[in-house]
């Protein structure tokens, strides 16, 4: 719905997406999270409204889902992968 140049840092289209990003809620009650706590914790994290509130790349990378210990976690979640 936006067109070509609008979505710049600091324009009214950028702005008006970033208080809907604010706004919305996702769902984490999806039986995925129910299965993997892990994943929904990084889920959380990686969507944190406030960027200092996100973890960095290392940081993520060190979460307990993407970890080695958590390969059973990550073939848990494969099942529900297209």
């Amino acid at each position: 719905d936006d067109e070509a140049g609008e979505n710049y840092v600091g324009s009214p289209k950028m702005q008006e997406i970033q208080r809907r990003l604010r706004s919305y809620r996702v769902d984490f009650d999806h039986p995925v999270f129910a299965e993997v706590p892990a994943a929904q914790s990084l889920c959380r994290s990686l969507l944190a409204v406030e960027p200092q509130s996100r973890p960095s790349a290392a940081e993520a990378l060190r979460h307990p889902f993407l970890a080695p210990a958590s390969a059973t976690s990550s073939k848990k979640l494969r099942g529900w992968l297209p």
